[in-house]
């Protein structure tokens, strides 16, 4: 049995997954998925080339990332669960910090810190919603910073999971495309009981502007995500979390700055003509308090 499973969502990166591969150690007690979404032919050739201890490789239909996280779920037998992104790396000691806490005591959910660079390898200034996060409980472990730790860090890299906590909440990533790992980080965050916050810098994200992230986005894009958003919002209220409810008038300057007046009108023509996916959205995570 394996200590740690390590899944990897793959999609037309191999190059950029070589230097996230190389990150791991090779360890007998590391498993290590890598789930492809349908990559190209080039990406899949390199992808058969590629060696290191324990690595297995699902060759999946083109879905979404959410999907393929599911995948390498399902195949995961360690005693821990991570998630990781191809075009990123772990610190040099990552793993021997896992087993300094896990050894230690018994954890659900091992929170860290993430450090962010540009595509040069020089630090960037840019700013993580779920860094920030462990940042403030770490400064100041109260009530307030326990929320932003469960609900705010919305990361799924930063976070080390007990796989039989997985198993008996039935946590999954969503699969429709748009931030397909919020749902499984608010389940985490949500029936967590057993967690720790620690200082240690254990991963590294990498400034990448091919990431499918930071494409542009056209409407129905920018759709997509606001429905995501609802889904957001409705948990929140459900939490009385009103202070992190993201209303509409907001999304007006933000429509008017990205695609000028033209594509701010026909955004809110397409949420009025789809208002009822709206309702729907907002009670999509409702289910998790059940």
């Amino acid at each position: 049995m394996y200590k740690y499973s390590v899944v990897i969502p793959h999609y037309n990166s191999a190059d950029l997954l070589r230097r996230m591969l190389a990150s791991i150690p090779e360890r007998d007690d590391i498993q290590i998925i890598v789930a492809d979404d349908g990559s190209n032919i080039e990406n899949v050739n390199i992808l058969k080339t590629l060696t290191h201890k324990n690595l297995e490789i699902l060759f999946l239909e083109h879905v979404n990332a959410g999907n393929t996280r599911n995948k390498g779920l399902e195949r995961s037998t360690g005693e821990y669960f991570i998630t990781l992104d191809a075009d990123d790396k772990l610190a040099p000691e990552a793993f021997d910090v896992f087993d300094k806490y896990t050894g230690s005591e018994e954890i659900d959910c091992l929170y860290f810190l993430m450090k962010v660079f540009n595509s040069d390898g020089t630090e960037s200034n840019i700013k993580i919603l779920g860094n920030e996060s462990v940042k403030a409980y770490l400064k100041n472990a109260n009530p307030d910073t326990e929320i932003l730790i469960r609900f705010r860090n919305m990361n799924p890299v930063n976070k080390l999971v007990r796989m039989s906590f997985i198993r008996e909440n039935n946590i999954k990533f969503e699969s429709n495309g748009v931030n397909d790992d919020t749902l499984y980080t608010y389940h985490i965050g949500l029936k967590v009981k057993h967690f720790k916050v620690i200082p240690e810098v254990l991963y590294y994200v990498i400034g990448n502007s091919t990431s499918i992230t930071r494409l542009k986005r056209d409407i129905n894009r920018e759709f997509e995500f606001y429905l995501s958003r609802q889904k957001q919002n409705g948990f929140y209220r459900k939490l009385g979390l009103k202070q992190f409810i993201r209303p509409d008038i907001l999304y007006v300057p933000y429509m008017l700055l990205k695609h000028g007046p033209l594509g701010a009108i026909k955004f809110f023509r397409l949420l009025w003509q789809r208002r009822d996916e709206r309702t729907k959205a907002r009670r999509a995570y409702l289910c998790l308090f059940e």
